[in-house]
């Protein structure tokens, strides 16, 4: 199994600007065959990434800021 985790800030505030390239890149990712609807866990939002003969990767936007 593998994992991507596009990074973002949470938030409508944070919506389409530059702050959430990473969840952009996940969710272009996500619009392809293959790719369940995402659900949370893991205080994020997750989908499963499945194609023939290759291990599952899971897509990951965590939903919470890093503690500083």
């Amino acid at each position: 199994m593998k994992l991507v985790v596009g990074l973002g800030n949470p938030g409508k505030k944070y919506e389409s600007t530059r702050h959430n390239v990473g969840f952009s890149v996940v969710d272009a990712v996500a619009k392809g065959p293959g790719v369940s609807a995402f659900h949370d866990r893991f205080d994020a939002a997750v989908a499963e990434w499945m194609e023939k003969r290759r291990p599952k990767v899971l897509l990951m936007k965590p939903e919470t800021f890093p503690a500083l």
